[in-house]
């Protein structure tokens, strides 16, 4: 098997196409390794993530995927967006201080 660089590919993540044409925008390993460094700097560790865009989505692919591998949190998986606010809402449930995402339609 022929060695991976950091150069190469690692993903090709195609855009909604909201604001132009849609297009796939490729992601290499450095790429990838250096943004979740990054994150990794920037945030607490040994995090709990709920999970509610598409896993096709560049924000849920870094987060979800690759950020869970990389940093070792543990991801729950929202199938219904709608039912953040029943899981909010109630105390039994875990809870988190920060809330990141972006709209869907």
């Amino acid at each position: 098997m022929e060695s991976r660089r950091p150069e190469d590919l690692v993903s090709l993540i195609y855009t909604s196409g909201t604001t132009r044409t849609a297009k796939g925008v490729m992601y290499s390993h450095n790429n990838v390794a250096w943004t979740l460094e990054s994150a990794r700097r920037a945030r607490a560790h040994n995090e709990t993530l709920l999970s509610y865009l598409p896993l096709a989505h560049v924000a849920e692919r870094f987060t979800s995927q690759w950020g869970a591998i990389y940093n070792g949190h543990e991801v729950y998986l929202c199938p219904d967006p709608n039912e953040l606010l029943l899981t909010s809402s109630n105390p039994g449930r875990p809870h988190s201080s920060e809330c990141r995402g972006c709209g869907r339609s």
